[in-house]
């Protein structure tokens, strides 16, 4: 049997101890971890091409849920619409690509899946820079294809140096002119902001707009300088940045920690604390393994508008009464266990078989 790789019990371990003083119970997740989930489930995978993908008609189903369970201490960056963000300290989300970028090991077609994911989400050029360098970085770490951090720097050069926009489009019948200007632009300041890296002080946001940009240039910063610190947990916790840049920085530590480079099957190590026994994350691992290896093959996702007969819309979950069971696309199976209204908010638990959903929504005004 081939190792496991424990992606979704990690992520949820780090984002627990370094979120623990938050109030979340044992049947829900801070949202770093709670959009990796829902990520993992978004992924489809393709035997004959040897790839994995996002079901994006999938992940906006999921993302229509999410916002009536979140905790709401993240801004997604699927969700925010291209907002700029003031505080250096905030998450983006942008670590939940994790499972599609180690489940693509060939770099051309994690590549075009990206692009693919870009456009579908409508993100702007900037953001697909940062997707493509995400996935050269985490494959550089992935291969150990780098001596130094000099080094690790100058392959990250190279490669946007090189990237070519047409290369994304050749499938299309035409490109959009001006967003390929856009996108030779944003390579022009990524060459400069990459240096930023291999300073020795931590990169701030003073040419930094983007949160999604500065979790990623502080992440390998921090990895690529202090990743050999016996404690590089309890180093982390000192530094002022987004609970996400040290999720992924420890990440990254646990992906160069591999005991044999040439196989992306091997364990994650972990940070040589035990991972929470959780069963639904851990289910989540296998079924990770599983869709990498093709043991399982996953189809699109259909959107049905309205909710077909027997099924129940997502808005319309509010509208039954405790006790009463039925259906859902995403959810599957479910009972309504509790109803409480609140002074600004109408609050649902819904068990299903896999956890508790804890649902709330705002209450109109007046």
């Amino acid at each position: 049997m081939k190792p496991k790789q424990q992606l979704f019990s990690l992520i949820g371990h780090y984002d627990r101890i370094l979120n623990k003083d938050m109030n979340i119970s044992e049947e829900t997740y801070n949202d770093l971890t709670e959009l990796m989930i829902i990520m993992g489930k978004s992924l489809l995978n393709d035997q004959a091409e040897e790839k994995i993908s996002i079901d994006v008609p999938r992940l906006k189903e999921e993302l229509i849920l999410w916002k009536y369970y979140r905790e709401g201490s993240i801004r997604c960056f699927l969700l925010n619409n291209g907002e700029k963000e003031q505080s250096s300290l905030i998450s983006t989300g942008i670590i939940s690509l994790l499972p599609l970028i180690i489940g693509n090991y060939d770099l051309e077609t994690l590549e075009q899946e990206l692009y693919a994911f870009a456009s579908e989400t409508k993100q702007k050029s900037d953001r697909l820079v940062l997707f493509l360098l995400m996935g050269k970085a985490i494959h550089t770490v992935m291969f150990k294809q780098y001596s130094n951090i000099d080094s690790f720097v100058q392959s990250l050069k190279e490669y946007i140096i090189f990237l070519n926009y047409d290369r994304f489009v050749q499938k299309e019948l035409k490109g959009n002119h001006n967003d390929k200007i856009a996108f030779e632009k944003e390579k022009i300041r990524w060459i400069m902001d990459l240096d930023r890296i291999s300073k020795e002080e931590l990169p701030g946001k003073d040419r930094i707009d983007d949160n999604s940009q500065l979790i990623f240039i502080q992440s390998i910063h921090l990895f690529l300088k202090y990743y050999e610190e016996p404690r590089f947990m309890e180093l982390l916790k000192h530094f002022e940045v987004s609970s996400e840049t040290k999720i992924l920085s420890l990440a990254l530590r646990d992906l160069k920690k591999r005991k044999d480079p040439s196989s992306p099957q091997n364990n994650f190590e972990g940070d040589h604390q035990p991972i929470d026994q959780d069963s639904f994350l851990k289910d989540m691992d296998q079924y990770f393994n599983k869709l990498k290896q093709f043991e399982i093959l996953k189809t699109p996702y259909k959107v049905k508008k309205p909710a077909p007969p027997g099924y129940t819309d997502t808005k319309n979950l509010f509208l039954l009464k405790p006790g009463e069971k039925g259906r859902h696309l995403i959810l599957r199976d479910f009972e309504i266990i509790e109803k409480t209204v609140l002074k600004d908010r109408l609050q649902l638990v819904v068990k299903t078989k896999s956890r508790y959903y804890k649902l709330k929504k705002p209450l109109a005004k007046g």
